[in-house]
């Protein structure tokens, strides 16, 4: 659980080797440590304070949360296959087995729910901003029409359309 790896290689690595394990705790503690990470980067996303200055650490936190999300999905589906094989694989198992994947099981309930009240602020902050941008956008040009239209006028009326011409 705490193996620090490249963070590149190491999500690609891990998305390999979760779907070599078969033990059903090992899966679950994969997908721990990828909530795990998919909470910090939300967590960094949502302290960026200055998003125009701050591009590319967008770019890469956002990148860091997708392939999270797609390790999440994977060892979800794996575990899926897992109890469509053997239905009776946990109740199998020895009690300290089970209790430990009774706890993962609860830590990442947790770590999820946390997640999402983070994505979930993260997403209405990043849609606050876009209006924003938007509303500028939408008033800059409209006052880029109401110059063409005074300067349409100026012109109509024959005087010049320049007002810096030196006479």
């Amino acid at each position: 659980m705490g193996k620090k790896v490249n963070r590149r290689r190491g999500c690609w690595l891990e998305l390999a080797n979760e779907m070599k394990t078969t033990r059903i705790d090992d899966l679950l503690e994969q997908k721990l440590n990828a909530f795990e990470r998919f909470r910090a980067a939300t967590a960094a996303l949502r302290d960026v304070d200055d998003f125009q200055n701050n591009r590319e650490k967008i770019a890469s936190l956002i990148n860091e949360r997708n392939i999270c999300i797609k390790i999440i999905e994977r060892i979800h589906r794996r575990l899926g296959e897992l109890r469509k094989e053997h239905p009776s694989l946990v109740s199998g198992l020895p009690d300290e087995t089970r209790r430990r994947i009774d706890r993962l099981t609860g830590m990442i309930r947790d770590s999820a729910t946390q997640s999402r009240e983070m994505s979930s602020e993260c997403e209405k902050r990043l849609a606050r901003r876009h209006d924003d941008m938007k509303n500028q956008l939408i008033r800059i040009r409209r006052g880029r029409e109401g110059v063409r239209g005074q300067a349409g006028t100026a012109y109509r009326k024959g005087l010049p359309r320049f007002v810096d011409m030196t006479l």
